[in-house]
Parts: C-alpha cells; structure tokens; sequence
C-alpha cells in the first residue's frame, strides 16, 4: 500500500514589542512592528507491505513527513545586510528550522482487531539563522558616526544535523465503529551544527569573520490517541 498525504498551513504572526515603555532609544519613535505571513506545507510519504506468511499478522512500513517546520522571516522590505530596524532584531530577524523524519516500523497482529508497532525515526535537522546583536549593551544605539543601529553586529549561518527517536503503539479495530489507538514518540535533542559569519559595523571595524556554529533544542516525547468509526460499507 502507498500513502501520499499533502497540507498547507497558513500562518500569521503580528508582534510588537513593550520594552523601554515601547520606544526604540534609537529613533525615540515606537518601535517598529513586526509580521509575518507564510504559507508551510506539510507532506507525509508511506508505503507498507504484508508479507503472505503467518497469516498475514506482520506488516513493515516506511515512511517520510516533515515532522517540524518553524521559525520566522522578519526581513519585509528590508536589505539582509541591515540595519535591521524590527524590534526583534536581537532575537532572530531570520529563523528557519526544520526535520524531516524517516521512519521505519513493524506491527503485529496480536489478535484479530489488535495490532502492535514500533518505529525507528531518524531525524534530519536544518537550521537557517540571521540575527543582529548588541555588543557594547546600548541596544544598537550609533556609535561613532551617530547613526541608528550603527553599533549592531549581524550573525549568520546554516547549520545541519541530526538526532534518532523511536515510537510504540497500539490500534484496536475489532469494532469498525468504534476503532482506538494510541503512541509515544520519545524526547529527543535537535540538534545541528554548521558554519556562518559575524558581520562587524564601520565603528567596529567592519570585518566579515568566519565562525563556526551549534545549535541545541531539547524535544518533548508525544503521547497521541485516535478515534474513528466507520459508520457505513
């Protein structure tokens, strides 16, 4: 059996910030607000086989799903050299994270309308970041030639790696119209590592400087349950 399943999630976020009573020390104006709008897709790719023996109770699968996308782009018009203006720029002006699962798995059938499984899942993790900082404590107040944001240094890089996880469950479909399940997933670390570089503005001696990069996320182990019922032939 093969199983394609796509979906689009639609996702907008609208932020403003409240720090220094809302205004930004470089302009003494509000703060710039800051958006995002973007569509993510989501795809799950399976195939299982029941191979004719032992009456057809063993049954292997695999498949890949992209089990988490997230992060956020709060470049709008903006240049990605900068400045950058936004007041989340100490936090992430470009955040970008993503794995993909691929994942192999066997079930059992116990007992007719009982069947038992487990998984492995490899995890393939991607982490795409631009970030401004603060390095003299002034929140990007200019520096020598007195300009907004002139102080600000900018970090960037890609970074990749991986982590393994592993799941059980049960389904009891005995009962057509009412058929259970459930699952655990186990907690696991996303976690990558990659190359970037740290940009230094002119008052800091405008340097470009190659830096190597690790980033480190803990995950929650998932507890799912299902319901479905098949009402009719």
């Amino acid at each position: 059996q093969l199983l394609v399943d796509a979906q689009m999630s639609k996702v907008d976020v609208n932020i403003t910030a409240t720090r220094n009573n809302g205004l930004d020390p470089n302009t003494g104006q509000a703060y710039e607000a800051s958006s995002i709008h973007a569509w993510v897709p989501v795809f799950l790719i399976g195939a299982s086989y029941t191979p004719e023996f032992w009456n057809n109770r063993l049954t292997f699968g695999l498949a890949a799903t992209d089990s988490f996308v997230g992060g956020g782009n709060y470049l709008g018009d903006g240049s990605p050299e900068g400045p950058f203006t936004g007041h989340q720029r100490y936090m992430g002006v470009r955040t970008e994270l993503m794995s993909i699962s691929l994942i192999g798995a066997a079930s059992v059938t116990v007992v007719p309308g009982l069947h038992l499984g487990a998984g492995l899942i490899r995890y393939v993790d991607s982490l795409e970041i631009l970030q401004a900082a603060d390095p003299v404590g002034l929140e990007g107040q200019g520096l020598q030639d007195g300009s907004a944001y002139s102080g600000d240094i900018v970090l960037g890089g890609e970074t990749i790696g991986g982590h393994w996880g592993a799941n059980v469950g049960f389904l009891f479909d005995h009962f057509k119209v009412a058929q259970i399940g459930a699952s655990y997933s186990s907690a696991g670390t996303f976690r990558t590592k990659g190359t970037g570089e740290i940009s230094f503005p002119e008052p800091l001696g405008a340097a470009d400087i190659p830096t190597s990069l690790a980033f480190e996320m803990p995950l929650p182990a998932i507890i799912r349950s299902s319901f479905a019922s098949q009402v009719s032939n």
